[in-house]
């Protein structure tokens, strides 16, 4: 794991002066946030024209894309800032099980990846490097950065919110994998990332002023999880095995999703409104 972490630290330190003082990490970390966007939108520019048909594969992709984005912000943010100060653990811990089970499914079966060629590799290469920085976050509030992780705040039970997720793939699943236990594995990566902000969110409400990177971090998960929601419901339908089944496995896609965006609504309305009036994202507590 170390070996792994130091390899982040390598790469990353291309968008970060690692050895800046804390007088320059904040003109440090928007340098790194500017060549981070760029970068992500080179390279979805790349994706779309070389990978991508064009069809409504690619917005699966894209979702894939911002959500990767996400996690790189908030590594960025943390190794300018040193600190973890306003993350939670348990969130990033849903959110490694999440991403394991999801790329133990679709890098064995092929039942829900784009169609395109970007679901050939790039897709899964996306939730890889989401992985490899969740893994490297949680090394550095477990390791490096420990003294500014606010564990006693931290303290959201995530058990209750595991278990039933594991649960229920067991019961509702569909079958694109043709493989029934690769097929419930999809479908536990699903409803752990349901439930997966919600740890992070409850942190926040108890500091009421949010960090901004932090903040940045919440919308671009949201965000990644509305490209996803517009590719499930539009395509749901098709999980149906015939005219009169009642596709509850399709519904159960676009009902997770619909959870994400519900939970993340609340923080959406003050973030978007902080955004707009140019003040600090403050949540009620």
């Amino acid at each position: 794991m170390s070996l792994i972490v130091e390899g982040i630290d390598s790469v990353l330190a291309l968008f970060d002066n690692v050895k800046a003082s804390r007088a320059s990490s904040k003109k440090s970390l928007t340098t790194s946030v500017g060549a981070g966007y760029f970068l992500f939108f080179l390279a979805m520019t790349v994706v779309y024209h070389k990978f991508s048909d064009g069809g409504w594969s690619s917005i699966l992709t894209a979702s894939a894309g911002v959500q990767c984005l996400g996690f790189l912000m908030l590594t960025l943010k943390v190794m300018a800032q040193r600190s973890v100060s306003g993350l939670s653990c348990r969130t990033l811990e849903i959110y490694a099980l999440a991403l394991t089970l999801k790329l133990m499914s679709t890098t064995t079966c092929d039942g829900y990846i784009p169609v395109d060629r970007s679901g050939d590799h790039i897709y899964q290469f996306a939730d890889a490097l989401s992985l490899l920085l969740v893994a490297h976050l949680l090394w550095c509030a477990r390791s490096t950065h420990a003294s500014t992780y606010q564990a006693v705040a931290d303290k959201f039970s995530i058990l209750p919110l595991v278990l039933p997720c594991f649960v229920a793939a067991m019961f509702i699943h569909n079958d694109l994998n043709n493989w029934p236990l690769f097929d419930k594995i999809w479908y536990a990566s699903l409803n752990l990332d349901a439930v997966a902000m919600i740890p992070q969110l409850w942190l926040m409400t108890k500091e009421s002023s949010v960090e901004g990177m932090t903040s940045h971090f919440v919308a671009l998960l949201t965000a990644s999880r509305v490209f996803s929601f517009i590719f499930w419901f539009h395509g749901y339908a098709e999980l149906a095995h015939s005219a009169d089944d009642l596709n509850i496995s399709g519904k159960w896609i676009v009902g997770a999703h619909f959870l994400q965006l519900l939970v993340a609504a609340d923080f959406m309305y003050y973030y978007i409104k902080a955004c707009a009036f140019g003040h600090r994202l403050m949540l009620p507590v």
